[in-house]
């Protein structure tokens, strides 16, 4: 492998490191998905994959949840435990804690970085950590075209996705991955706007969006499939498949 070509580990370590404030945009989506697991947990054990910015921990330290993170990037590991949080390094494929300690896991924008057969095994350790009747919170962009966001390094002529992404999902290829080893409850495209991000105009299109365009089955390639899944406690059958948390999300 050439010296200069890129690789997930350098992606990912660059962005938390000299771009955090990439993240910024990412922060309603973080705040929704930390209020949902609120909604189904009191006080829960938690655990994110993937430290970004922080931002999510930080929003479950304030709620005083135990936390729990895990990047492969060192620096951003020692940044959150500057702040008291329990950051570990290690990957996804084999995530540095007991079986069954955590009641809630969080894991958003990640399994995109992905190669199919660490995903499948990430997938199987998550479900390995979570105590029963424990869930999955999660998001991966929807229908991505990935080669909009292709690179070629000028000097090694290496292509590369500017972000590292290695895989593009739908809703059902999600939905099919998890239930190899957990209860899916939602699956579907979501708009998750950056608010704080937007001008007035933006912010009226992107409620328009989301109050006419998204329930009307109409979706954009820039959203994000939510999918939620729980362990060990919904039977599998075709009736729960397409059922109904989603009155309280």
């Amino acid at each position: 492998m050439p010296a200069c070509m890129s690789n997930q580990q350098a992606i990912w370590s660059y962005f938390q490191q000299e771009r955090a404030n990439s993240f910024d945009g990412a922060h309603w989506r973080l705040e929704r998905l930390v209020q949902y697991a609120a909604r189904r947990h009191q006080f829960p054990a938690i655990l994110n994959i993937g430290i970004g910015n922080g931002y999510l921990e930080l929003l479950a330290h304030q709620r005083r949840w135990a936390v729990i993170s895990v990047d492969p990037d060192e620096n951003a590991v020692n940044r959150l435990r500057a702040q008291n949080i329990d950051a570990r390094c290690g990957f996804i494929e084999q995530l540095p804690l007991e079986s069954e300690s955590v009641d809630v896991v969080f894991a958003s924008e990640v399994f995109e970085h992905l190669k199919p057969e660490s995903l499948r095994a990430g997938v199987r350790e998550i479900a390995r950590v979570l105590r029963p009747g424990g869930h999955l919170f999660g998001t991966v962009p929807y229908s991505e075209n990935l080669a909009e966001n292709e690179c070629i390094c000028p000097k090694c002529r290496h292509i590369f996705h500017r972000w590292g992404h290695e895989q593009t999902f739908t809703a059902a290829t999600i939905r099919a991955l998890l239930e190899l080893s957990l209860n899916v409850d939602i699956c579907e495209p979501r708009y998750f706007p950056s608010w704080k991000m937007m001008d007035l105009r933006s912010k009226i299109n992107a409620a328009l969006r989301i109050s006419i365009l998204n329930p009307l089955g109409i979706h954009r390639s820039n959203e994000n499939i939510l999918f939620v899944a729980q362990k060990g406690s919904i039977e599998r059958t075709p009736s729960n498949q397409n059922s109904s948390t989603r009155s309280d999300l």
